[in-house]
């Protein structure tokens, strides 16, 4: 079923970075918001930016946004919702999905671009929550 749904990103607090591991290196043990993702030898995880190892090969600067609410595996078309906007924007894209919900990576800089292309389409985004939330 293709969702009819009225979308809202909340914005986690802080910056992220993605971080490509070595094939040789360790995963750390980690808090917080992390995803690791392992395709043979190539393993990136996303990180909060100051959780990165100095020296480590990163890129850093993203906000991380949530998708409001839970998605059932099935629903078609949200990801096509919160893409499109962006894409015709010219703003990159980086989305880790869970079984419940999603989560959308941008650079900060494209932070206010993104916010109206988003909202040109109906789709709210809501302000940082606090660290301790």
């Amino acid at each position: 079923m293709a969702t009819g749904r009225r979308l809202s990103l909340e914005i986690l607090p802080g910056r992220f970075a993605i971080w490509r591991l070595a094939p040789e290196e360790e995963v750390p043990d980690l808090s917080g918001f992390f995803s690791l993702t392992c395709v043979g030898s190539d393993r990136s995880v996303v990180l909060a930016e100051e959780e990165v190892p100095t020296g480590a090969q990163a890129a850093g600067g993203y906000r991380c946004l949530r998708l409001q609410g839970e998605f059932p595996l099935e629903e078609t078309g949200v990801l096509a919702q919160l893409s499109a906007p962006l894409a015709e924007s010219g703003i990159p894209l980086i989305v880790i999905s869970t079984f419940t919900t999603d989560y959308l990576l941008l650079r900060e800089v494209d932070m206010p671009m993104a916010r109206n292309a988003l909202s040109s389409r109906g789709i709210q985004i809501l302000p940082p929550l606090r660290a301790n939330h």
